[in-house]
């Protein structure tokens, strides 16, 4: 079932509440919880899927408030939704440096839609990125990206 098309107050409503700093401070308490809860170690069949989804939705959330210096959200939405290679691959066009390593891990990520893969369960084995790749991943482009927020004087904590 489709969306109902929104009006222009909406959008501009949804823009004018969704800035920046928001998107950036919402992705540091995804990424802070990620980083709680794999330190918990959790002893459960499927403990590690919320620690995935987590780092992949802070990382995406990072990415996207990059890139809403430049865009609405609503074309973010529209536009890039929740596939985090497009959004890094936008980002690096204007401007955000990436790593080899995080635009591979953005790939990863977007494959097969890895955020629901992630969610949900499913039979058979995947490759699956370690904690250890999504961490440095995520201190990376959060670093990256609050400094070029900054540069446009958005106001985040480093």
């Amino acid at each position: 079932m489709a969306r109902p098309k929104k009006t222009p107050e909406e959008i501009a409503d949804d823009d004018a509440r969704t800035i920046p700093m928001a998107l950036f401070n919402t992705a540091e308490a995804f990424w802070l919880s990620a980083a709680a809860l794999e330190k918990a170690n959790v002893r459960s069949g499927f403990a590690s899927k919320p620690i995935y989804v987590l780092y992949y939705h802070a990382i995406e959330l990072y990415l996207k408030a990059y890139l809403r210096q430049f865009y609405g959200i609503n074309h973010l939405a529209n536009q890039f939704g929740h596939n985090t290679e497009k959004l890094a691959n936008r980002g690096v066009e204007l401007g955000l440096f990436l790593t080899k390593r995080d635009k591979a891990l953005a790939r990863v990520i977007s494959q097969d839609n890895g955020v629901v893969r992630a969610r949900y369960p499913r039979q058979g084995a995947i490759s699956l990125p370690v904690f250890d790749e999504l961490e440095s991943s995520c201190r990376r482009i959060r670093l990256r990206v609050g400094k070029k927020l900054r540069r446009g004087g958005v106001m985040v904590r480093l």
